[in-house]
């Protein structure tokens, strides 16, 4: 099935159920029947040499880039106002703790309601993001060159933000047998224009 091939390749299982649901609205289907399928398909598909079997483990998250900003903005807040200006709300991964905070962080920075880090608690919602800044404030970065870490984690969120993007239009080819003409070039174009944002990534400059 090309579609779950497509889904599949993402190696994120909550990019996975997005896919999947976004899939399940293109083609008025139902997503938990979709969703059904596609678990039957992971089950069943063949692997390839090399790869490495999924095995779900208890160990601690993987960090993500919103832990990369949020810990430079918990401990360099100066720069605060230039990542708010570089990153769109919508390129950020607001499924985590992590994610609804940064957003939250760079809305008050874009409002100039900052209350500052000693008020920062203020922002938080619910026992897991307090326990979240907590952490990270006690964290000791060690960071040289904040604004370095800073591009490299607004770069790894502005790509994965624009390979779901790319994934989506995949699945809109997949699920549109035929497509007409002026459908795919249309398609293709935004395929194109997708991936040469991809080669400019948002950038925030040194403090001057």
């Amino acid at each position: 099935n090309e579609l779950f091939q497509i889904v599949s390749a993402s190696d994120s299982s909550v990019m996975q159920t997005e896919l999947i649901a976004e899939a399940a609205r293109a083609w008025n289907a139902s997503p938990t029947a979709l969703q059904r399928d596609f678990d039957d398909f992971s089950i069943r598909r063949p692997r390839s040499p090399g790869e490495p079997q999924r095995v779900e483990t208890t160990t601690a998250p993987v960090p993500v880039p919103e832990d990369h900003l949020l810990l430079l903005i918990l401990h360099h807040d100066r720069i605060g106002p230039r990542l708010a200006g570089a990153l769109r709300h919508e390129a950020v991964d607001d499924a985590t703790p992590s994610g609804r905070l940064l957003n939250r962080f760079l809305g008050e920075f874009e409002n100039h309601s900052w209350p500052g880090i000693e008020s920062v608690e203020t922002l938080c919602e619910d026992p897991e993001e307090s326990a979240l800044v907590n952490s990270l404030m006690f964290e000791t970065p060690g960071i040289e060159d904040p604004v370095k870490v800073a591009n490299e984690a607004l770069r790894l969120i502005h790509q994965r933000f624009l390979r779901r993007k790319l994934q989506e239009i995949e699945l809109e080819i997949a699920g549109k047998a035929p497509i007409s003409p002026d459908e795919s070039f249309q398609l293709r174009k935004r395929e194109f224009d997708l991936k040469k944002e991809m080669m400019h990534p948002p950038q925030i400059l040194p403090d001057t």
